[in-house]
This record gives structure tokens, C-alpha cells and sequence, in this order.
């Protein structure tokens, strides 16, 4: 959890050098995201969700960092893929 607060940190402060607002917002339309989305429950299908979502988000953040032309935000985007990908194997 706290390496994912440390992602949002990077992102906000990435969002806001570009130059734009910064919003956490879920995959709902209309909806921020919000802690109780996280499913905690112990068990193999709350885990094979959980890592879904991690390798949703590093291919999220590894195309974002191929699409994006600033080699800074996109070295910083593609850093966040792997740390996602390493998520993904710890679960």
C-alpha cells in the first residue's frame, strides 16, 4: 500500500508539472477512486483479482510511456510498469 501511495505521489506531481489537475478517478464513469474498491479478502480469487489489476495497470503505464514523447515522463511511467510487474509477482 505504500508503494502504490508513493505512485500516486509521482503521478500528481508529474500531472501537475504538465500542467494539469491532478484527479484520482475509478474506471466508473462520473466516480473517484476510493480504498474500499481494493478487495482485501484472503483468498486465491481475491489474490487472481488483485493481480489482474496489477498487470492491467503495468501495461497501462508501459503504453502510456510509449505514447508519451517527454523521455522524463516516459522513463518515469515505464519505472511505474515495473514496479507494478513486480507487484504482480509478489501476490
Amino acid at each position: 500500500a505504500v508503494v502504490e501511495q508513493h505512485h500516486f505521489s509521482i503521478l500528481g506531481q508529474l500531472i501537475t508539472l504538465l500542467g494539469a489537475q491532478p484527479e484520482c478517478r475509478s474506471s466508473e464513469p462520473e466516480s473517484y477512486w476510493c480504498g474500499d474498491m481494493v478487495n482485501y479478502a484472503a483468498t486465491s480469487d481475491a489474490a487472481i483479482k488483485n493481480a489482474e489489476s496489477e498487470r492491467f495497470a503495468a501495461k497501462a503505464y508501459a503504453d502510456q510511456a510509449q505514447e508519451i514523447k517527454d523521455p522524463l515522463v516516459s522513463k518515469m511511467l515505464a519505472r511505474l510498469s515495473l514496479d507494478e510487474e513486480l507487484h504482480c509477482k509478489i501476490l
